[in-house]
């Protein structure tokens, strides 16, 4: 980092190198953080467990420094690319555990459990918002999103 800015004389954009940069970002009062995801850190889908965790992870802390720094002048985006054009999951990338776990085949369900349950007026307003924060920016971006797909 001192590297650039010896040649630089400041920082613009940053990829996922927070801890290094980010007192440089607020000291300069600007800057862009970008940090990249996957869909699969909004939305996550079976047999992506611990990936998705760590991208949900990401997602936390991007929304939290997105409101701790822009009244610093920094801005925050993650990028959240969906299925690409890579080998990512191609079959020696991907290991799988056994279907079940023996533990838990006698486990009484209940027939419809909720997903989430937020609980009490403060959660549904927080997630009602962050619901239409996220449609209005889809609606904005939507052709950005549909430039990239396969």
């Amino acid at each position: 980092m001192e590297a650039a800015l010896a040649r630089f004389g400041r920082i613009d954009v940053v990829v996922n190198t927070l801890r290094a940069t980010l007192p440089t970002l607020r000291a300069q009062r600007s800057g862009h953080v970008l940090n990249i995801g996957s869909v699969v850190g909004f939305v996550t889908a079976p047999a992506a467990g611990p990936y998705g965790a760590s991208k949900f992870a990401l997602e936390g802390v991007s929304e939290a420094l997105h409101g701790e720094s822009a009244p610093l002048g920094v801005r925050v985006t993650i990028v959240e690319p969906g299925r690409f054009r890579t080998d990512f999951l191609s079959s020696p990338s991907m290991q799988f555990e056994p279907a079940s776990i023996a533990d838990y085949a006698d486990i009484t369900e209940v027939a419809e459990p909720p997903l989430r349950l937020q609980l009490g007026v403060d959660a549904i307003e927080r997630v009602e918002a962050k619901l239409d924060l996220v449609r209005s920016e889809l609606g904005r971006w939507r052709h950005v999103a549909l430039s990239t797909g396969l």
